[in-house]
């Protein structure tokens, strides 16, 4: 991916989390989305449910474990 588009995709998902962007791990949410969905461009192209999930994943206030445990098998 190049780096303007990460860098766009870093900011969008820093938006969804609004005040509490700084508790999570931004740059690897986004690594986790392109590495689900190959084409994405935009948060948006990815269901709700499953952003969300990634998100859950990159908490920085989440036990390692718990982390696992929020991904779908």
């Amino acid at each position: 991916m190049s780096p303007p588009k990460q860098a766009y995709l870093e900011y969008q998902v820093s938006l969804t989390l609004g005040l509490h962007a700084e508790e999570f791990d931004i740059p690897g949410i986004v690594a986790d989305l392109i590495a689900d969905h190959n084409s994405i461009q935009s948060v948006d192209d990815v269901d709700s449910d499953d952003y969300w999930d990634v998100v859950r994943e990159h908490d920085r206030d989440v036990s390692p474990i718990d982390q696992f445990r929020c991904r779908r098998q």
